[in-house]
């Protein structure tokens, strides 16, 4: 009985260990990849109303500019 414990024990030991491991190279890849970003010059970020790809730029659907009129709903009596 203590070597099953023994051995379940050192199984879940072992799997937080790479847990772990994983979590601290994730972390330090991300935080090597912000440095990089902050290194690099800006790039400019105004572009023109064209490449947005309308107002709200949702899935490139052009909705309503500020020059159309806005649509009336209906009253209902």
């Amino acid at each position: 009985m203590p070597l099953i414990r023994v051995t379940v024990l050192g199984g879940i030991c072992t799997t937080q260990a790479f847990m772990v491991w994983k979590f601290i190279n994730f972390q330090l890849r991300r935080w090597r990849e912000f440095q990089q970003q902050l290194r690099r010059p800006a790039a400019s970020k105004s572009r023109s109303r064209r490449d947005r790809g309308g107002v709200n730029g949702v899935n490139g659907a052009l909705g309503s500019g500020p020059d159309s009129p806005r649509t009336r709903k209906e009253k209902s009596s």
